[in-house]
């Protein structure tokens, strides 16, 4: 079965983030970039990047009421991204983005293109590597390709002031995230951060089908399944790992009122949209899968940064530690935000996602903890 699908167009992000605790310390000038934790001042830059007219700008394109982004319209609560105030961006942990200053292509044996997003937070960074590529391979051949293009050096490079170098996606990321980091902290107070696994996402934007398949669930442990589970886990032994799969039903994180052959398979920091309806078709305008594959990016970025946020806030509630009153501020609007992520209500981006990501991590259980210092009741467990 997966040898008779065809895919011809891929899209691969992955996410890397990270805190900077400096920013949320009571308000540090030896810091380059310390405005970003700072309320008043971060609102001030961010009605600036409005404009789109300095070095920083919001993390959606500009927005019309027949072209809008969806994430970022539901998570800031049905209203039109651009109609958001400063103060309303750092409510709700709005990111401004950045250049980076690297001239970067795929190399030559890969086919596609790339988008970089380099963002700033008001408590730290991230960077965002999305490779679209047209592999035109099997689907069983399209993950082994994958598999190599998350080792491979695919990137020709040319940072500003730095040689010509090959670099792999980690390679690049690890530059990234230090570029950002040296602007937000400067030179001197440079620590070297060990990278973090990026949180990943896959999505089968273009396909086609040998012949015409009546759609029908995804047999458990079957070719899909197991394909699936390789555009996760990137491992190059994926084809003999069929024996140790997780149950599909564990794995979906499936919106509602789907057709059966339907899912975002994922566990852990990965996520793979697996929609044959969709990838099969003609493209319509609006672009279904690649604009769902955007906004599961950006829901997947926000889950991360608002857990890092509180888990840290917990961890100083542990150790008797006093947070500054910018830091407790945040901490209050990212509570809110995050349970209602988890809780799918009507005013923030619904997906099941997010409510994965939050409970098979560490966030739980300083959620409950945070929301019991802020008076609030604890959030319910699942099931």
């Amino acid at each position: 079965m997966s040898n008779a699908i065809r895919v011809t167009r891929i899209h691969l992000s992955l996410i890397w983030s990270e805190m900077i605790p400096e920013l949320l310390s009571m308000p540090r000038r030896d810091l380059p970039m310390g405005w970003l934790g700072q309320r008043q001042r971060y609102a001030d830059q961010f009605e600036s990047a409005r404009a789109r007219s300095d070095q920083y700008e919001p993390p959606w394109t500009s927005q019309t009421r027949d072209n809008r982004n969806h994430f970022w319209y539901y998570y800031l609560g049905k209203r039109f991204p651009d109609e958001s105030s400063g103060d309303e961006a750092w409510q709700m942990l709005v990111p401004l983005r950045t250049n980076l200053q690297v001239q970067a292509r795929l190399s030559d044996e890969w086919v596609g293109g790339r988008i970089f997003d380099a963002l700033f937070y008001p408590h730290g960074i991230a960077f965002i590597c999305t490779l679209i590529l047209q592999p035109r391979r099997s689907l069983a051949e399209t993950v082994d390709w994958i598999v190599e293009a998350q080792r491979a050096r695919v990137f020709q490079t040319k940072w500003e002031g730095k040689p010509p170098r090959r670099m792999s996606l980690d390679e690049f990321a690890q530059a990234a995230m230090n570029d950002l980091r040296r602007r937000v902290i400067g030179t001197t107070s440079m620590r070297r951060v060990p990278m973090a696994d990026p949180f990943t996402i896959v999505t089968i934007v273009k396909g086609e089908m040998e012949r015409t398949q009546p759609p029908s669930p995804l047999e458990n442990r079957g070719e899909i399944h197991q394909a699936l589970h390789g555009l996760c886990s990137f491992s190059p032994t994926w084809r003999e790992e069929k024996r140790g799969l997780p149950d599909l039903k564990d794995c979906s994180a499936s919106v509602k009122l789907m057709p059966d052959d339907h899912v975002v398979y994922g566990f852990e920091r990965h996520r793979v949209v697996w929609f044959p309806a969709y990838m099969t078709k003609p493209l319509p305008r609006h672009h279904t899968l690649s604009c769902y594959h955007r906004n599961l990016v950006f829901l997947s970025l926000q889950t991360e940064m608002l857990g890092k946020l509180i888990r840290s806030f917990a961890a100083q509630l542990e150790a008797g530690e006093l947070a500054s009153p910018a830091h407790l501020n945040l901490v209050e609007h990212g509570a809110s935000i995050l349970s209602r992520l988890r809780g799918g209500v009507a005013d923030t981006y619904q997906s099941w996602s997010a409510r994965m990501q939050i409970e098979q991590s560490e966030v739980m259980s300083a959620l409950a903890r945070t929301r019991q210092y802020l008076g609030w009741e604890a959030p319910q467990s699942s099931g």
